[in-house]
């Protein structure tokens, strides 16, 4: 998909190699201020939890591209107890207001187009509660995001 300046945002399997930008990332404060745990990783509990992610069957683990560069992470952790998936998005902080997270959104319909797709975001990112509301989810609670298959419509580009 692209964005309205042409640029092309793409999905891609995150790999081994990525560690290192995905760790610069998570160590920046401004992605860190809406994480669920805001304490920021050291390089060894960052590679632990990469390498666990990885390896798990039960994620589905995206680099978000940006004209072919990493621009961010589309991670979805399968929820037994919801028969769902966990929608976890990060924009690096160069590529954020560029239509990098709604593409990155509107991709994983095409993925998922049949499961429940939740989303947890804090009462104070309303950046991230505009982005999944225009995404066609839909807020059920604080802090649940809920886009159902029947729910999904074609991206708004």
């Amino acid at each position: 998909l692209k964005t309205r300046v042409g640029k092309t945002v793409q999905l891609r399997p995150a790999l081994q190699s990525d560690s290192d930008t995905m760790l610069t990332w998570q160590q920046h404060p401004t992605i860190r201020k809406f994480a669920r745990n805001c304490a920021i990783p050291n390089r060894k509990q960052h590679l632990k939890w990469f390498m666990e992610k990885l390896a798990d069957p039960y994620c589905i683990f995206n680099i978000v591209t940006y004209n072919g560069e990493p621009a961010g992470v589309l991670r979805f952790d399968y929820l037994f107890e919801k028969n769902g998936f966990e929608v976890s998005i990060l924009t690096a902080p160069d590529f954020q207001n560029l239509g990098v997270a709604s593409l990155a959104l509107a991709q994983s319909r095409i993925l998922l187009r049949n499961w429940d797709l939740y989303a947890y975001v804090k009462k104070s990112n309303k950046a991230s509660m505009k982005l999944f509301k225009h995404s066609g989810y839909i807020n059920t609670s604080d802090p649940g995001w809920l886009l159902a298959p029947n729910n999904v419509q074609q991206p708004d580009l």
